[in-house]
């Protein structure tokens, strides 16, 4: 049985181009999910923690990185309980 590899290139490509794609504070946001195997946190705790680190200037910054991360398949985001948790951080963005 034959089963269809893994375009790694395609895979490259659209990594390597994140860093123009993104800005440079939606791009470090979407880094820090790398320290998440896994499951992250609420999508608000961790929209704060990025503006008090400094990472990022604004809250907005964070949930747009989150809403392009959740359509491009790189996390998944659940609701729980009436907020949003960040349920599923695809490995590929640690090893990123």
């Amino acid at each position: 049985m034959y089963t269809r590899a893994l375009d790694t290139h395609a895979v490259f490509a659209e990594f390597r181009d994140l860093p123009s794609i993104l800005s440079p504070q939606r791009f470090s946001v979407l880094l820090f999910l790398g320290l998440f195997w896994h499951q992250g946190p609420y999508d608000e705790r961790f929209a704060s923690d990025m503006v008090n680190a400094g990472v990022c200037d604004a809250t907005d910054d964070v949930h747009a990185t989150l809403e392009f991360a959740a359509d491009r398949g790189y996390i998944q985001l659940a609701s729980i309980r009436c907020t949003k948790r960040i349920s599923f951080v695809h490995p590929i963005i640690t090893v990123y």
